[in-house]
């Protein structure tokens, strides 16, 4: 029930309807109020369309069938789809048509685009999630009538639509509506910290919080498996414990800054370090029996022990290094290789596929480790640099199309080959 509008579900029956009849005249009698029943309409699922008019003269209704808008929202249809969202699109533009962008200042835009522009599709978002393209085409008509063109005009956009969307704290204007709306239910951190069962499942950002939690309470923290970046889309830099200033515009004051610059470090982290190592399940309390490096037996098996100490890794790497021809010492974790790459002397094309080599040598590692644990076959350690060159190839080439180079030059010289494309 809302409103006046009523919805009444039940087995297809004509008893139920006789029932529902009586019922109807009942409340119409007791309280006066009386029902339109000839602005009402009767619906039958899996039902065959005979039977549904036959029920409608019954009584006195008419007939409807799916899909059918209900408070303004169809219902029954697969709203995945785009063409379900006609609807809101053609608002939009009977909006815009009465609108004459170029009459009116910027700052009378950006009003309409705030209070009315902004509105219009938010109603649909809290039942049904947005497809990407039809976002896009709103965002789109937004965007040109922001910049003062009609929708058929090609005008040049100056500024970014995204910077234009962001909030004024992040030095934009504050377009964007649905994280407003989301902030001011559910508070700043949409309610993914709260407890289990805050929050109703009826609205779409309401359910994905309670199936979050619920997940949460059977042992799956979904949010720790985000990663977290620092930067927007075209800047974001890798940010370790030893080059926080390269992305603070000063060091923090104390206080709740310090507090809040200690709890981001936190967050952030290396993902490497959350690998299950033996030290790691030792210190979570999982008997492992030993807690000695599985391919040196020389050293205790921490993550960097894995990757960077052990033996057979600063072979590998040193491999690395005289086949790229490049002069890069020994690392001893995860942000100096990170460190090295950055300050290499080679192009940015070239540092680039050298990051994905070495993502390729880190993979075989854990691989080679894992088959010592779990399996009772494995590679030689003699293998291992070939499957890293060959699988370093196929990766970078399947993922690049633009990647030109044949397999006898990436075997004999891939810095001098890539630099020279």
């Amino acid at each position: 029930m809302h409103a006046d509008d009523v919805i009444f579900l039940g087995e297809w029956s004509w008893l139920n309807a006789q029932h529902l009849i009586c019922l109807l005249r009942y409340c119409f009698l007791i309280s006066g109020l009386k029902v339109n029943v000839h602005k009402s309409n009767v619906l039958g699922i899996g039902v065959s369309d005979d039977d549904v008019a036959s029920m409608a003269n019954v009584i006195g209704c008419g007939a409807t069938n799916l899909p059918m808008k209900y408070l303004g929202v169809r219902v029954g249809c697969n709203m995945s789809r785009c063409s379900n969202w006609n609807v809101i699109i053609t608002k939009f533009c009977s909006t815009l048509s009465s609108w004459k962008a170029r009459l009116l200042s910027i700052g009378g835009r950006l009003s309409l685009i705030k209070l009315i522009l902004g509105s219009l599709p938010s109603y649909y978002m809290s039942l049904y999630l947005m497809p990407t393209t039809v976002r896009n085409k709103l965002e789109s008509m937004r965007n040109k009538f922001f910049i003062g063109g009609d929708q058929e005009d090609k005008k040049v956009t100056w500024v970014k639509w995204k910077k234009c969307m962001a909030s004024r704290e992040r030095e934009g204007l504050g377009i964007g509506l649905w994280a407003r709306v989301i902030q001011n239910l559910y508070g700043i951190d949409g309610g993914i910290n709260k407890i289990h069962g805050c929050y109703s499942k009826r609205s779409t950002w309401g359910a994905i919080v309670h199936f979050i939690s619920r997940l949460k309470v059977q042992g799956m923290d979904l949010l720790s498996l985000c990663s977290r970046n620092i930067g927007d889309e075209e800047s974001t830099r890798r940010v370790t414990l030893a080059n926080w200033s390269l992305v603070l515009r000063r060091d923090p004051r104390g206080g709740i800054e310090t507090s809040q610059f200690n709890a981001l470090k936190a967050a952030i982290g290396l993902k490497l370090n959350r690998l299950p190592s033996r030290v790691n399940l030792d210190r979570k309390g999982i008997d492992i029996g030993s807690i000695l490096c599985l391919i040196c037996h020389e050293d205790i098996e921490t993550v960097n022990h894995i990757f960077f100490n052990c033996g057979m890794a600063q072979d590998l790497w040193a491999l690395l290094a005289k086949w790229w021809e490049l002069n890069i010492p020994l690392c001893a974790n995860i942000s100096e290789w990170y460190d090295r790459l950055d300050d290499s002397p080679i192009p940015s094309k070239a540092r680039f596929i050298l990051e994905g080599v070495g993502g390729a040598l880190l993979w075989t590692i854990l691989n080679y480790r894992n088959c010592l644990l779990f399996s009772s076959s494995h590679s030689k350690k003699s293998d291992l640099w070939d499957s890293i060159v060959s699988q370093s190839f196929l990766w970078i080439s399947s993922r690049n199309p633009k990647f030109r180079c044949s397999w006898v030059y990436w075997l004999q010289n891939p810095l001098a080959t890539i630099s020279s494309l």
